[in-house]
């Protein structure tokens, strides 16, 4: 019973973290299985391949996992990419430090600098965030 609920705990971890990191998403992915349910529950007597489906043990649960997989995949492939403006600037500092233009203490405080900003950008993007839940 113990192994159960230890899988029940990760199962909740999980819903719940998709849930505050992209809740537009896992609710629409919910929603997304739960018409999926009802799609082919209502087309299992036309067609026989929605009837091997019914009698399967796919369960109204599968299709939830569907369809929210399917929507915060997007989200998950896209976790690590660099914002263009931030590309662009970087491109800008080592072409100029190639160029010439920069010497290298000057490229590192150019490099800096972008750092510093992205990091007040985040803040400033978390805390715009933070106000408009609160006012929601």
């Amino acid at each position: 019973m113990k192994n159960l609920d230890d899988v029940t705990y990760f199962l909740k971890v999980a819903t719940d973290i998709l849930f505050v990191k992209n809740p537009i998403s896992t609710s629409m992915g919910v929603l997304f299985g739960i018409i999926l349910h009802g799609f082919v529950s209502v087309l299992s007597p036309f067609f026989t391949v929605f009837e091997l489906i019914r009698n399967s043990t796919i369960t109204v649960f599968h299709f939830l996992a569907v369809g929210i997989f399917g929507f915060n995949i997007k989200n998950y492939v896209n976790r690590h990419k660099v914002k263009p403006e931030i590309e662009n600037a970087i491109l800008l500092i080592e072409q100029q430090l190639s160029q010439g233009k920069l010497t290298r203490i000057e490229a590192k405080q150019q490099y800096r600098l972008l750092i510093s900003k992205a990091v007040e950008n985040a803040r400033f993007q978390n805390e715009q965030q933070d106000i408009s839940r609160s006012q929601n």
